[in-house]
């Protein structure tokens, strides 16, 4: 059977946030400001600069039968033109419990050169399985660029 069967991993969470605080034990316990879009202020040009944005990415999964298993999470950011960017993999291990979770933070410097809808994919892969990848969502970030008055 495969590692990514329906059986688990299970996504809960996944938002863009400028912050998330976690308990001790590593569960969340809260996001400030759920981001789904950002806009930029007037740089003095009518054409937007390219701009790096800090934002991270919070994700919560639930091991399902998936308990004890290695994986690795990408996300795999897209322009609004399609171009797809830098994507990023993150190595992680569910515990061998019965209620194993992952609770993970990625810090993103999210290169933005385009005004428009950005997605940053989510991608779950079992390690060592080449193939195997699953989308487990789209996370979207609405951009504009604030225009000077003429």
């Amino acid at each position: 059977m495969s590692e990514l069967a329906p059986s688990g991993p299970f996504l809960i969470v996944a938002a863009l946030a400028p912050q998330a605080a976690f308990a001790p034990n590593g569960g969340l316990t809260g996001l400030n400001g759920i981001t789904t879009q950002i806009q930029i202020a007037n740089q003095g040009s009518d054409q937007m600069p390219p701009m790096r944005v800090k934002l991270q990415a919070v994700l919560l999964l639930i091991a399902g039968e998936a308990r004890g298993k290695n994986f690795t999470l990408a996300i795999q950011p897209e322009a609004p033109s399609g171009k797809r960017l830098l994507r990023q993999d993150f190595p992680f291990e569910f515990r061998d419990l019965e209620q194993a979770s992952a609770a993970i933070t990625i810090e993103m410097h999210a290169s933005i050169e385009e005004e428009g809808l950005h997605w940053f994919d989510v991608i779950l892969a079992p390690r060592g399985h080449d193939g195997e990848e699953r989308l487990l969502t789209r996370m979207p970030l609405e951009v504009s660029y604030q225009r000077g008055s003429s």
